[in-house]
């Protein structure tokens, strides 16, 4: 054979890489958004992306940032350290390495399993970044920017701001497709001029999409996309896509871009006496929930929940018979990832049972100090 393998880690990374464009480029400048962390029992890398990335697939960018440290990717150990690439413009920055020199394997070594050839050499030790690492123990974020920017939330549309609707595809040759345009990276839009402050080239959007009620607490609002204004004419503006959530299609709501509030940083901190309210639904309804999964607290701002901050969710005291009342019962740890007024959006940190459901109760218990 001719030419050399690619491992699926470094084929997931190059995707990252094309996404990142200039960022990756720039990571001579960001590496001080990079982190460290430490591994607890069971960890893993898919877990470690998900976490960080809310994006489980992106394992392979911190794979590739500890290559010196990571002997297979398949297990990482109790108190390792490891680098967590930072996060630019909603995407992971990867870690660049000195490209690893092509080495020719020895023909008595050909026939090996599973290697061919020719073979990419792993990079050598870095000796001064693995001290860095060392020496350097900055808080971690308790809640990420592109998670934040990403999750939906409850609110009451009569409040929410709409300003326009996406008309249609700027594209000619996609204006008569008869299905549902969903809506790619890059494709240029068409939509009515901005209700309220006028649009100006440059601005951001954000694409929303308007789900069913919840109760009291309003309807769910799901980010789908960001979209750039190029032009404005007389009567309708010309945007870009430049990130996306989920698909984003004509006819979804587009409403003001609201700064990134301060993110919380470092562990939380046990508190007594903590708000207590119930878990309304998931964002999703599924069999069964577990981590990663999103749902609704009827708690928010009013009752002093602020991002980062994690309630337990459980099953109140009860009675077995007449004779025998049984304890409560801690079913999931939530984290708080968005505050509304009057509600909040949680994500499931942990689950130790497969009993986590809406209508439980919930109480906080610890807050990023």
């Amino acid at each position: 054979m001719s030419g050399c393998t690619s491992t699926p880690a470094r084929t997931i990374l190059s995707l990252v890489l094309v996404l990142g464009g200039a960022h990756a480029q720039a990571s001579a400048q960001q590496t001080s958004t990079n982190r460290e962390h430490i591994v607890r029992q069971g960890e893993t890398l898919w877990g470690l992306a998900g976490v960080y990335y809310t994006n489980h697939f992106l394992w392979p960018v911190i794979y590739e940032a500890n290559r010196s440290a990571i002997r297979d990717p398949h297990w990482i150990y109790p108190d390792q350290r490891l680098l967590i690439p930072g996060v630019e413009g909603g995407l992971p920055v990867a870690v660049q390495q000195a490209a690893p020199a092509m080495a020719i394997a020895p023909a008595a070594r050909a026939g090996a399993p599973g290697r061919t050839r020719f073979y990419m050499a792993p990079p050598p030790p870095n000796q001064e970044r693995e001290a860095a690492l060392v020496n350097r123990r900055e808080p971690l974020y308790a809640v990420s920017a592109a998670e934040y920017l990403s999750t939906a939330w409850l609110a009451d549309t009569a409040t929410l701001g709409v300003r326009a609707r996406l008309a249609g595809l700027a594209d000619p040759t996609r204006q008569a497709d008869r299905l549902p345009a969903r809506l790619l990276p890059h494709d240029r839009v068409l939509a009515s001029r901005l209700r309220g402050t006028p649009a100006r080239a440059g601005d951001s959007l954000l694409v929303v999409r308007i789900a069913e009620r919840v109760g009291r607490l309003g309807h769910m609002i799901r980010p789908v996309a960001i979209v750039r204004v190029d032009s404005v004419g007389a009567s309708a503006m010309r945007l870009e896509v430049v990130n996306q959530f989920a698909d984003a299609m004509i006819g979804d709501h587009l409403i003001a871009m609201e700064p990134t509030p301060a993110l919380p940083r470092g562990q939380a901190q046990p508190v007594g006496g903590g708000a207590e309210g119930r878990l309304i639904r998931f964002l999703d309804e599924e069999p069964l929930y577990g981590t990663q999964d999103h749902g609704f607290v009827d708690l928010g701002r009013a009752s002093g929940l602020a991002l980062g901050d994690e309630l337990i969710a459980f099953v109140e005291a009860r009675r077995a018979d007449r004779r025998t009342e049984l304890p409560p019962e801690v079913l999931a740890m939530l984290r708080v990832v968005r505050v509304g007024e009057s509600s909040a959006t949680v994500r499931v940190a942990e689950t130790y049972s497969t009993g986590l459901r809406p209508g439980l109760a919930v109480r906080v218990v610890r807050r990023v100090q």
